[in-house]
């Protein structure tokens, strides 16, 4: 019976064999394949699968971030945060810059010393100083090979302040100049109010905390979070330099060509805006505030002819000792050049003159903040519309090449425009910002060409929110208007003191609207 069964079993075997072989060349084939398909994909999907396996981001690919500690909050109130934005955060950061351009072992230390300084002040809460410890050592080590991991570190470095009520933020940016060198910048913010509207659209006012001489170049934007924020300080500095001055009508034909058109109607949607005292004080101060913008301007341009001497600001409730000792100087020194004085006797007269009566003026200060609040709601239904649109924007009357960046900024600038309340003070900060040569300068541009014919030179526009509002509906069809939440009627921006820096130091006050003087040097 054995003999006869061994054929038989033999067969099996072969059988089981060349199964077995089929299932391992199957398998052998499904790992090649599976190797190629993640050599092919992991180049551009392999940080987001690390992200996910981190539980750094869900499965659609928003970020979030979960504390690796307990908060603990005895210890975030032991960390003084005002002190971690307004000079630890921008020392590091300027530390870290000079080291990456001297590249020598002296400024790496400096960096690490700067560092310590803001570790030892974070220490007390163990998520915070994960955070900025990690961050730190990639922009030591390698800032480009890990600007992902940069960004989700300072991303969850926000969130979880704002998980916890702390109202400051850091705003970062890296970037590769011509030179191929990493450059970090960091802006910080204190949050003043945070407001939210009946959709759910938030928007936050924040003032900007650091003294760097970093420049933004918006008044309000919204992050990739739908978040709006609007930045008071150059909302105060738009508000002192553009709409105070327009307060006055007897002003109007000293006001630059790009906005002497306007003025008749933003005067009246700021006084439809403010209670009458307050308007009334503004009007009566404007006339110091234009001799202060006009003998600026006189003096810078005198560069042609090769001075020297610049005023970088203009005080909005007058000047420092220090800044009047400065101009007295330059007036002595003037006297040697005639044909290109650096301050002229009169200059200076009107200078000192109009700070004297805004410095002495009671109530200046309150009255200024409210007026920036009423031009911060023209910069708020913009950013509000941005976040109501999102990343996709349906336009179904857009022409053919409208689209990104562009097709949203017309969105918000026309929903703007078309606000009953804000609609002139929206179009007048559109036509007194200077030309951009970006897609967001050329939307603009688009905008204003399609509102007024001639230009914003051209003659007065009645009926501006009408017009506004049907291109919009052309363009986006039907949509409810953008409705501001409850805001403050002021938030605090103005120092109630003139506690000014030394002309050595060259620094702006801390409002933003402060007087810099630069002396020139003795031939």
């Amino acid at each position: 019976m054995g003999k006869s069964d061994e054929p038989d079993d033999l067969e099996r075997e072969v059988r089981a064999l060349r199964a077995g072989n089929r299932r391992a060349l199957a398998y052998g084939a499904g790992t090649l394949a599976a190797a190629l398909l993640v050599l092919y994909f992991w180049p551009q999907h392999g940080h987001a699968v690390r992200s996910f396996v981190r539980g750094e981001v869900t499965l659609d690919g928003e970020p979030i971030y979960e504390p690796e500690h307990d908060v603990d909050p005895t210890a975030l109130a032991q960390i003084d945060f005002a002190r971690v934005h307004h000079e630890l955060i921008p020392r590091w950061m300027i530390a870290l810059d000079t080291a990456g351009r001297a590249q020598t072992p002296y400024w790496r230390r400096r960096a690490d010393a700067a560092y310590e300084e803001l570790a030892i002040e974070v220490s007390p809460d163990p998520n915070i100083s994960g955070l900025l410890g990690a961050s730190h050592r990639a922009l030591r080590t390698d800032p480009v090979g890990r600007a992902r991991r940069l960004d989700y570190w300072l991303w969850s470095y926000n969130r979880y302040l704002d998980a916890n009520d702390v109202p400051w933020r850091v705003e970062a940016s890296l970037s590769v100049g011509d030179d191929l060198r990493p450059r970090f910048r960091t802006f910080s913010y204190e949050i003043l109010a945070d407001r939210e509207t009946d959709r759910g659209e938030r928007l936050r006012l924040i003032r900007r905390a650091d003294a760097t001489n970093l420049v933004e170049g918006w008044m309000g934007r919204t992050n990739a979070d739908d978040e709006s924020m609007v930045l008071m300080r150059r909302v105060l500095h738009f508000t002192v330099r553009h709409v105070w001055p327009a307060l006055h009508p007897g002003l109007d034909a000293r006001r630059p060509d790009n906005e002497r058109s306007w003025v008749p109607w933003v005067r009246q949607e700021v006084h439809a805006a403010l209670d009458a005292p307050t308007f009334a004080l503004l009007s009566e101060t404007a006339v110091d505030q234009q001799a202060l913008i006009e003998v600026a301007a006189e003096i810078d341009l005198r560069a042609r002819c090769g001075s020297r001497f610049r005023i970088h600001g203009l005080p909005y409730n007058g000047l420092t000792p220090a800044s009047v000792a400065a101009l007295e100087r330059a007036v002595v020194r003037s006297q040697s050049r005639p044909d290109c004085p650096e301050v002229t006797l009169d200059e200076a007269a009107r200078i000192i003159g109009a700070s004297e009566r805004l410095g002495s003026t009671p109530g200046l200060e309150d009255a200024v903040e409210r007026l920036a609040m009423v031009v911060a709601r023209a910069v708020a239904v913009h950013e509000l519309q941005h976040a109501r649109d999102g990343d996709e924007i349906a336009c179904p009357g857009c022409p053919e090449g409208l689209d990104g960046i562009a097709r949203a900024e017309v969105s918000a600038y026309l929903a703007a425009m078309s606000d009953p309340d804000v609609g002139y003070l929206s179009l007048f900060q559109a036509c007194a910002s200077p030309p951009g040569q970006n897609l967001q300068g050329a939307a603009r541009a688009a905008v204003i060409e399609a509102l007024l014919p001639y230009g914003c030179e051209g003659p007065t526009l009645w009926g501006l929110q009408e017009l506004a509002t049907e291109i919009q509906t052309a363009l986006f069809g039907e949509r409810a208007p953008v409705e501001l939440p409850p805001l403050p009627d002021r938030v605090a921006l103005l120092p109630r003191a003139v506690e000014g820096p030394t002309i050595a130091r060259g620094a702006p006050l801390a409002s933003g609207w402060g007087v810099e003087i630069a002396p020139a040097r003795e031939p």
